[in-house]
């Protein structure tokens, strides 16, 4: 799956757990753009594992401050 459509689907993932409407690109800062706390980047890691089948370390988490990196690391996962 191509990084552009993991980003896609992301961004969905995030409608779906926040209130957030506007633009979701690579650049998107979970904390600074989307005023995600550790809670809700959890639960979000938590959906991307299930929706891409992959195993995320939650050590990882403080490595994802964007939407871009965290499809980045899904896609390197993928194709691991």
């Amino acid at each position: 799956m191509p990084e552009q459509e993991i980003l896609d689907r992301l961004a969905e993932l995030i409608r779906e757990q926040t209130e957030f409407t506007g633009a979701i690109t690579a650049d998107t800062a979970f904390r600074r753009d989307l005023d995600m706390d550790s809670l809700s980047t959890v639960e979000l890691i938590s959906a991307t594992e299930r929706v891409f089948d992959v195993l995320i370390p939650y050590e990882e988490l403080d490595d994802f401050g964007s939407v871009g990196e965290l499809a980045g690391y899904v896609a390197k996962l993928r194709t691991g």
